[in-house]
């Protein structure tokens, strides 16, 4: 009984770690395809600020592989995750 709580809760945050992934994907391909998208009407202090954020992003989620993902690496790419979507908020380009 209690390794099945302990497994249970191993589960839990591993799921919770994956999803913080998944939706720092989604956010990324989002960005880029917005960045795509609006590359002429964006003035270049506002693409190098996403882009840079972007990077920032991409590199958190490139460190680790889904397998792999621990509390660590998952709150990095939170922290990046947070960051652009700040970067982004401010720009007016995430409600």
């Amino acid at each position: 009984q209690w390794d099945a709580k302990i497994y249970e809760q191993q589960d839990q945050m591993r799921s919770e770690f994956l999803t913080i992934r998944n939706e720092a994907e989604d956010l990324f391909k989002r960005t880029e395809h917005s960045l795509n998208e609006h590359k002429k009407d964006w003035d270049r202090a506002k693409k190098k600020q996403i882009k840079d954020d972007m990077a920032g992003l991409r590199k958190a989620i490139a460190k680790t592989t889904p397998e792999k993902l621990d509390a660590t690496s998952a709150g990095l790419i939170r922290e990046a995750k947070e960051h652009l979507e700040n970067t982004l908020r401010t720009f007016g380009e995430l409600n």
